[in-house]
């Protein structure tokens, strides 16, 4: 269809209605201009009593929160989840400052580049029967080969601007994420059978994750996720970091973001649920959080980039460390996370060690976190697991292959499966 000034007309005239049909019933608050005309000496009268016109009483609409529908009706002094003091909820958005902005809020500094000795020992070691055919086969199973076909998020084309955009269908992105890491989680299953390990893991879906946090300041944090996978085990993870690293935290300093605060970017409300929630109960068997595994959920793929998924990582990382630690770990004793996160294309691996669930308060520089234990990160650079995968011509296409991380996957899989081959660094 061409583009013409008649057609241009028609798509406008239908916009116009279709907002006049959302707005017209948009009432203008005029007591700014009341009180501004009485301050001059002017005399102000109500229209519908000088001409004594009725108006309809119109329904009150009913706004949808986060407490639900009937909620809001009641008034918010007497709601269970109102607080009068405001916390700063982070549910696995964007940071405005990215990573640096996780490790002023949770009090963590990065060890260098790269992953513990502990667990780079571990790569290579094991393999899986036909490793890279099975990789390949996930991938192409979660990406291409999968039946479900639903509406996309919409895609803005600039050169249709005032025509319809075209609806675009296909796997969802964050199922194809979940399936992706399923399929890999699968594989290393495959190495814990042959290992004797399986009976020490547990794989929970979806569970929820939320830890609470006061600044010494007296600013509310509080951190709720739910990670696509957490991979549970039976007994917590070694420390990476001996006692002497530790206490040489203090030391150093945590990312300083002045003079933006730490919190911005971070919605301030009132009506939360303020509680620890771990994945599983404190009897359970396999208590001990050993790795999670988060998907991004974002619609637009260039906000997707190694820092993004770095605070993401740190700060799920430490929701989990912070309710072991308060669950189980005694006093003293730090407790250690692992994390992969992945847009479906990169994959990032993170470890945490949690040294001191005291968060100091971030606003405050420097000064509030000189000479206190800090929180240990090793993190390493997101890698893409492939290149390219879809349809070309008709035919499904997996291009630049990356065999190494899968083997990383499994490096994170076995730490602490394998007693005999981690490296005593204490």
């Amino acid at each position: 269809m061409r583009f013409t000034p008649v057609l241009h007309k028609h798509l406008l005239g239908r916009w116009y209605n279709d907002m006049w049909k959302q707005k017209k019933r948009v009432t203008v608050d005029n007591r700014k201009l009341k009180q501004a005309l009485e301050a001059n000496g002017k005399t102000v009268y109500d229209a519908a009593k000088l001409f004594g016109v009725q108006w309809e009483d119109r329904e009150p609409r009913v706004m949808e929160t986060a407490v639900g529908a009937e909620a809001a009706l009641v008034e918010p002094a007497r709601r269970p989840e109102h607080h009068q003091t405001a916390a700063f909820v982070y549910q696995g958005k964007n940071l405005l400052l990215g990573q640096r902005q996780a490790q002023a809020l949770t009090n963590t500094i990065q060890v260098g580049e790269g992953l513990p000795e502990q667990v780079t020992a571990l790569e290579g070691l094991e393999r899986i029967r036909n490793q890279d055919e099975l990789v390949t086969d996930v991938i192409k199973t979660s990406l291409m080969f999968d039946a479900t076909q639903e509406k996309l998020s919409k895609v803005i084309d600039v050169t249709r601007l005032g025509l319809p955009q075209p609806v675009q269908y296909g796997v969802p992105e964050l199922r194809s994420n979940r399936s992706l890491l399923s399929g890999l989680l699968s594989l290393c299953e495959r190495l814990a059978v042959r290992l004797d390990g399986f009976q020490s893991r547990l794989t929970l879906y979806r569970p929820l994750l939320s830890a609470t946090h006061v600044t010494s300041d007296g600013h509310r944090l509080l951190v709720s996720r739910r990670p696509e996978l957490a991979l549970m085990a039976d007994r917590p993870l070694p420390a990476p970091a001996p006692a002497q690293a530790v206490e040489a935290s203090r030391a150093a300093a945590a990312p300083q973001l002045e003079p933006v605060s730490p919190f911005v970017h971070l919605h301030s409300v009132h009506d939360y649920q303020w509680r620890d929630v771990a994945p599983v109960s404190a009897g359970c068997r396999h208590r001990y959080v050993h790795t999670l595994f988060l998907a991004w959920n974002g619609r637009i793929k260039k906000w997707v980039d190694d820092d993004q998924l770095g605070a993401l990582s740190v700060m799920s990382m430490h929701a989990a460390a912070v309710n072991m630690a308060r669950q189980q770990a005694g006093p003293g004793r730090p407790a250690v996370v692992q994390c992969v996160a992945t847009d479906g294309r990169l994959f990032k691996r993170s470890v945490l060690q949690l040294n001191t669930q005291a968060v100091p308060d971030p606003t405050s520089g420097e000064v509030s976190t000189r000479h206190q234990l800090k929180n240990l990160l090793w993190t390493e650079p997101a890698t893409p697991l492939y290149e390219r995968c879809a349809y070309t011509d008709g035919r499904p296409l997996l291009a630049g292959y990356n065999a190494e991380v899968f083997n990383r996957l499994l490096a994170l899989y076995m730490n602490g499966l394998l007693a005999r081959t981690v490296p005593d660094l204490n």
